[in-house]
């Protein structure tokens, strides 16, 4: 199953929340869905994956206005840490705030959708 993760930069959230479902077995990618993203999302992304998974209901609007998804979405609520928290911060400790407070914002939302083969095959249903 592939899964495509969303955040606005396509650098934190989303990167955390692939790695994640990677270690779970699923095919991943991540991309920022706000326009000029550091790693954007783009059309072939969204053709590659079987499901998206967006970390915040603004990144799910940001990829309707900008592209025409038959997909299934999931939308989670995961804050991201302030740029100019994360910034000042080093890569050890940028490392260990993902691991300590966006991971496991991660697992207990996403937790409810797994396994998403089960979720995509219900949404194909209606």
């Amino acid at each position: 199953m592939r899964v495509l993760c969303l955040c606005s930069e396509g650098a934190n959230r989303s990167r955390v929340c692939a790695n994640y479902l990677s270690s779970l077995g699923y095919e991943t990618r991540y991309r920022g869905a706000r326009e000029g993203a550091r790693n954007p999302l783009k059309d072939g992304d969204i053709k590659w994956a079987d499901v998206i998974i967006c970390t915040r209901p603004k990144h799910a609007r940001m990829l309707m206005e900008r592209f025409e998804v038959r997909k299934p979405i999931i939308i989670l609520d995961i804050s991201d840490v302030p740029k100019e928290i994360r910034e000042s911060l080093s890569e050890e400790n940028v490392r260990l705030v993902e691991e300590k407070i966006l991971l496991p914002q991660i697992k207990k939302q996403i937790s409810q959708w797994l396994p998403l083969e089960e979720y995509v095959k219900k949404w194909k249903e209606k």
